[in-house]
């Protein structure tokens, strides 16, 4: 099964980062987080607590892209 998932607005290095950085934080092969985000995106089912606790915390710890610059 392929699945196609475009974020809107997004820049693709950003969203890979948050990925990586969310499997390893969890531990969890980032295949595997990318088909959860996906198939969250596509059903709005509730992440898996590891997953969606890696990705909070890669999110809190990456720079915003939309942010201030330094």
């Amino acid at each position: 099964m392929t699945s196609q998932f475009r974020v809107r607005n997004s820049n693709s290095r950003p969203c890979f980062a948050a990925l990586r950085v969310t499997s390893q934080l969890a531990t969890i092969k980032l295949h595997t987080i990318a088909q959860d985000v996906i198939t969250w995106a596509h059903t709005h089912k509730p992440l898996a607590a590891p997953t969606k606790k890696a990705l909070d915390e890669a999110l809190r710890l990456l720079p915003r892209a939309d942010g201030p610059t330094s």
